[in-house]
């Protein structure tokens, strides 16, 4: 009964205690005068606060009152500022997701030549564990990228594979590299998800 009490002072408790006295078969007498007195409290506690903070309250609302164009005008600057850097972002990332990708059966090829990749897997290792690993792939974070590639000639070509949305680490990572002077340096399209689609019938995760 305390719970349904005090259930509306902690965020999210209020939405999960009914359902859970009804599985507990809490009387309904019960739990009718426990939900009361929490919701009387509730509602106490929000009127003496405005009785306590009266005259504070009268002073904010003639402050706002008097300048309540200029507060509509910053609160629209804001939520546009707001959009706009949003927006940016967006674009941002849609023009760098443009670069060229390398396709799974490109990677194939290349993995059967004479020069396989240097594939570059920024799954964190949970995930790699869980979902399997990538065979001669290199496991690695997003802030070891430079050291991974330690030996890696800058015109050897390299692979980067991630399991996000659009590849976004993986092109993050590739762009990144590229700029280092490492220009055959590519994402997969489709990332890990392509990866596993190609080889689930071919028994190569492992």
């Amino acid at each position: 009964m305390w719970s349904l009490v005090f259930g509306k002072f902690i965020p999210g408790f209020s939405t999960v205690a009914p359902p859970v006295a009804g599985a507990l078969g809490m009387p309904r007498s019960s739990f009718f005068m426990a939900s009361a007195v929490g919701a009387a409290l509730w509602a106490s506690l929000a009127l003496l606060a405005g009785y306590a903070f009266q005259l504070q309250i009268d002073v904010a609302l003639g402050w706002m009152n008097a300048h309540g164009i200029h507060l509509a005008l910053i609160a629209i600057a804001l939520v546009s500022a707001v959009i706009g850097w949003k927006y940016w972002q967006k674009s941002r990332f849609e023009r760098l997701a443009e670069m060229q990708h390398i396709d799974m059966g490109a990677l194939q090829r290349a993995l059967a030549g004479p020069r396989p990749p240097h594939i570059i897997d920024l799954r964190s290792p949970s995930l790699a564990a869980e979902s399997g690993h990538i065979p001669h792939a290199h496991l690695t974070e997003y802030d070891a990228i430079e050291r991974s590639l330690a030996g890696v000639e800058k015109d050897y070509p390299i692979v980067t594979i991630c399991a996000c949305p659009q590849d976004a680490g993986a092109v993050q990572v590739a762009q990144s590299l590229q700029a280092l002077g490492y220009r055959n340096a590519y994402p997969l399209r489709g990332g890990f998800g392509a990866w596993r689609a190609a080889q689930d019938n071919s028994g190569v995760l492992v």
